[in-house]
């Protein structure tokens, strides 16, 4: 990170040294014009790939042009699987330069390179698909390991496996290798308050892939008083994220501070700007199964309303009743994971009475399930649920009459 980070400061600051690598005697790379037998997909072209690497690379004896001749060797000599897996190298360096010296500042290059690489492994995209992942906190990358896939710049965004034990090829069928990229974004796919300055839309090509176990998506700085992770329609059940612990920032549910990371920001960010600590009130963060728009949102606890979308029906004591379940969601009806809710029975006269099974936490577009709620005693009853998250409480709601007779 830090290295990446350097050289994006000298390309800002340094035109006349990527001026000078221009001039570089071009690396000696022979490729046929168009695929002869072989693995290429329709349409490719290593020569038209050649030239717009020149449009995109700073330096002519830059690593990407062994790789294209080695891509070039395998399309006749090599097999399927390792003519895809050079082209995704050469993708990996594509990452690797973006927004540093090495790259020049030619976002709209980069796309028409990465789009000629794609093209010959079968994946065809429309022109300007990656030009904002290659521009300005733009994010590009091939996941490897469980290492996190993160922007460039400020907010940070990205991407991680759920685990350190994770990995990505683990989290998608087949272990087949992707491009994750994204890019900033408005927050026109949420009614909630913004916590950040952006959001972010992420997606993969292939297009559409489903993680499971899922993958854990985030910023690593919010602003608000309650800065959680939408994903789509979905608030989602706060995490810890690797990649900002490892820069010193923590979940503000989890209880620590993040005034305490400043040598942190110095290690991994240094000779960039510092983050301004004092605007920062923690990581956003959750498990997500696909991708699209994220954004941290802030919204009113006190204001979150509970309901039971499926009510409690009549049973038996000590048995469970048929499962019910309890929806929270924010004062603009966005689903919300994570309230822990509680339930409390009163019977006729009022008074509490004993149960069990009577707690659980939405999940999963903002539902709590209750599958093993028991009562102890017969009677009619009525049960109210309160709910709790981040420290505060919700909005309460009471379910309709229902009568628990004794055994039979």
């Amino acid at each position: 990170m830090q290295a990446r980070t350097l050289k994006y400061l000298v390309a800002v600051g340094g035109l006349a040294l990527t001026a000078a690598c221009a001039d570089d005697q071009p690396a000696t790379v022979t490729m046929p014009s168009r695929p002869s037998l072989a693995f290429a997909a329709a349409g490719c072209d290593f020569t038209a790939m050649k030239q717009d690497a020149r449009a995109y690379f700073a330096s002519n004896q830059d690593p990407v042009y062994d790789l294209m001749q080695q891509l070039s060797s395998l399309n006749t000599k090599g097999t399927a699987a390792k003519f895809s897996a050079k082209a995704f190298e050469i993708l990996s360096r594509v990452a690797t330069v973006a927004g540093t010296s090495d790259a020049l500042p030619s976002p709209a290059a980069g796309d028409t390179f990465v789009r000629d690489v794609l093209t010959c492994i079968g994946f065809t995209t429309t022109a300007g698909t990656f030009t904002a992942s290659l521009g300005t906190n733009g994010l590009f990358g091939v996941p490897s390991g469980s290492a996190a896939v993160v922007s460039r710049g400020l907010p940070v965004y990205g991407a991680e496996p759920r685990t350190t034990t994770t990995t990505w090829a683990s989290s998608v069928a087949g272990g087949i290798q992707f491009v994750l990229y994204g890019y900033p974004r408005d927050f026109q796919f949420t009614a909630e308050t913004p916590a950040q300055t952006t959001a972010a839309e992420l997606a993969t090509i292939p297009a559409g892939l489903t993680f499971n176990p899922q993958i854990r998506a985030f910023f690593c700085e919010a602003d608000g008083t309650n800065p959680k992770l939408q994903h789509e329609n979905e608030i989602l059940v706060s995490e810890d994220v690797n990649y900002c612990l490892g820069l010193g920032l923590t979940n503000p549910d989890q209880g620590r501070g993040v005034l305490a990371f400043m040598h942190h920001v110095t290690d991994w960010f240094a000779p960039r700007p510092l983050f301004a600590v004092a605007l920062l009130k923690g990581v956003t963060g959750g498990g997500i199964g696909g991708l699209s728009p994220i954004g941290s949102v802030d919204f009113d606890v006190s204001s979150v309303k509970l309901a039971f979308v499926i009510q409690p029906t009549d049973g038996t004591i000590n048995k469970d009743l048929k499962t019910f379940t309890v929806s929270a969601k924010t004062a603009n009806n966005t689903p919300l994971d994570g309230v822990q809710i509680t339930l409390t029975v009163y019977n006729n006269q009022g008074t509490p009475v004993s149960v069990s099974g009577n707690v659980a936490t939405t999940t999963n577009g903002g539902i709590a399930t209750f599958d093993h709620f028991q009562v102890t005693k017969a009677g009619g009853y009525t049960i109210t649920a309160n709910g709790a998250i981040a420290g505060g409480a919700t909005l309460m709601t009471n379910s309709a009459l229902f009568n628990v007779q004794g055994k039979k």
